[in-house]
């Protein structure tokens, strides 16, 4: 499993998470900031989920 967030150019800002997880409930909290912990601007953020044999993606709104 491979949980990204990128920003709305579609940079990768940071990856949460990339091992691999029993099936059943996860919980992954993102804090607005970037892999080098900077706190990231407010604005438009796109959370991508993925393994291998799907994408999905959602759209984050990150307000400071």
């Amino acid at each position: 499993v491979r949980l990204t967030v990128h920003d709305i150019s579609g940079r990768l800002v940071e990856t949460l998470v990339e091992s691999r997880l029993e099936s059943g409930y996860h919980r992954v909290v993102w804090r607005g900031t970037d892999s080098e912990g900077n706190d990231l601007p407010s604005g438009v953020y796109f959370a991508r989920l993925g393994d291998s044999d799907s994408v999905r993606s959602c759209k984050l709104l990150l307000i400071r």
